[in-house]
């Protein structure tokens, strides 16, 4: 069997972000998110952000409802498309809000 060393991502990130808070991920799916630990956050615009090997991909999402700790998804809506105001001192990168 040859060595496909090179065919995986040895540096995957997946987290979410807000002005609030930025919470690490399990995964994610069609319209929800999993928290690696049990947190709460509120309802709002936030950042789904994936860094593949140095190389991140942003999503503009909104937080359906408060979620609670004991919950163990977070329902959203991609609002990619929409318009969103950008923080003025964002160093955010190209198409993330914060």
């Amino acid at each position: 069997m040859a060595n496909n060393r090179e065919s995986y991502s040895s540096d995957v990130r997946l987290e979410l972000v807000s002005r609030s808070s930025r919470v690490r991920l399990a995964k994610i799916g069609p319209g929800y998110v999993v928290p690696r630990a049990r947190v709460q956050l509120p309802a709002g615009d936030a950042n789904v952000v994936l860094w593949i090997d140095g190389n991140e991909r942003c999503w503009k999402v909104r937080l359906l409802g408060d979620s609670v700790p004991f919950e163990r998804a977070v329902r959203f809506v991609d609002v990619s498309d929409e318009t969103i105001p950008e923080a003025e001192d964002s160093t955010a990168p190209p198409g993330c809000l914060f």
